[in-house]
């Protein structure tokens, strides 16, 4: 009971968080990895320090667990260019007896945590759970707390914002009650399906113009209480109801070609007029603005008679790179989309099929 506990209380304080997580030993790696996947909301995973600092010059994580010894570089140089990128990162050594660890306990480099091998999967937890303590409630989200104690005493309207598979979802809640970390809110049914399939909300709090973002704690589905952590202020704006993303379905598959070479992607979601794809490589092998070509293959009906048979077809399109983000191991990437004029009414089927699916797929769940 101990160690579920303990691992609930880890799960709590690393909810929204993201960690990057290096180590060369691959059995220690895998021993402790489901750690890292069932607590963070986002974790980064490497085995070589070349391939780890470059992703965290681009995502900056709230946490980088860092295994010594390492394969290749010296870890005194490789935690100053770490603080070269990132002064105020957070970071926390796991490692055996070896020089650099002892060196690391002269010098101030403002490790939050140094852990000695061998160390069990309950004690990695105790130990970030200890970490994550002393960042915790930052600034950012007291303010946000402040203000939402103000809304509550005022009685003031609250409109949540959430989406289900790219279908804007929002109705009006009512906070319950505030405490030191977190916020209650009494939620409707619909809005209790859209905040459980994305784990956080959006919500605007009545004619203020102001919108705070937090993340879900746990859900009372029986009495539709939800609980929210780490709110922070946020620019917002609510995506286009006649421009949908909306998320693929099982049947999508596609081809993604750029300058001659066929690259491994995987679509994430799609409108009339842009795509996201997710691309698991290291680097990102474009930049913004860079023209890309498509196939997109995914069923649609044929409508034939009363009948509602499917086939699959393909349609060709060109895009143009909006932006890239990291996402997991890899990489987002945000295109435009224009699809060749002979297809675009089997590509115009099928959106509005994945509109209407994912629409029903909502309304059975809020019946359920």
């Amino acid at each position: 009971m101990e160690n579920i506990n303990s691992f609930e209380k880890l799960k709590k304080l690393s909810t929204g968080l993201s960690v990057l997580f290096m180590e060369k030993d691959k059995k220690f790696h895998e021993a402790i990895e489901n750690i890292f996947n069932d607590a963070f909301s986002s974790v980064y995973r490497f085995f070589d320090e070349a391939s780890a600092l470059e992703r965290y010059s681009l995502i900056k994580p709230d946490l980088l667990v860092l295994g010594l010894p390492l394969a290749k570089a010296n870890a005194i140089e490789f935690i100053a260019d770490i603080r070269q990128i990132n002064p105020d990162a957070n970071i926390v050594v796991i490692s055996d007896n070896n020089e650099d660890f002892e060196l690391l306990h002269t010098i101030d480099f403002g490790i939050m945590k140094l852990i000695l091998k061998p160390l069990s999967p309950n004690q990695l937890v105790n130990y970030l759970s200890s970490v994550l303590e002393d960042t915790e409630q930052p600034r950012i989200y007291k303010q946000s707390l402040k203000f939402l104690q103000n809304i509550k005493e005022k009685n003031k309207e609250l409109i949540f914002n959430n989406s289900y598979k790219g279908i804007p979802i929002s109705s009006e809640g009512t906070i319950e009650s505030i405490d030191e970390n977190t916020f209650t809110v009494k939620l409707s049914e619909i809005q209790k399906a859209a905040v459980k399939y994305e784990s956080h909300t959006v919500l605007k709090a009545g004619a203020s113009g102001r919108f705070v973002h937090a993340y879900l704690l746990s859900l009372d589905e029986r009495r539709s209480i939800a609980r929210f952590t780490k709110p922070h202020f946020i620019d917002f704006t609510q995506r286009s109801l006649s421009n949908k993303r909306l998320k693929v379905d099982s049947s999508f598959k596609l081809g993604f070609f750029y300058k001659n070479k066929n690259i491994e992607a995987f679509a994430e979601d799609i409108s009339l007029g842009a795509i996201s794809i997710f691309i698991d490589t290291v680097t990102c092998p474009f930049s913004e603005a860079e023209n890309i070509d498509l196939t997109l293959g995914f069923d649609i009906d044929t409508a034939v008679i009363s009948n509602s048979d499917r086939i699959f077809v393909k349609v060709f399109a060109k895009g143009k790179v909006i932006r890239t983000e990291p996402y997991k191991n890899g990489f987002k990437v945000i295109s435009s989309l224009s699809v060749a004029k002979a297809d675009q009414s089997n590509f115009k089927k099928y959106i509005k099929y994945l509109e209407m699916k994912i629409i029903e797929e909502f309304k059975y769940l809020v019946r359920r």
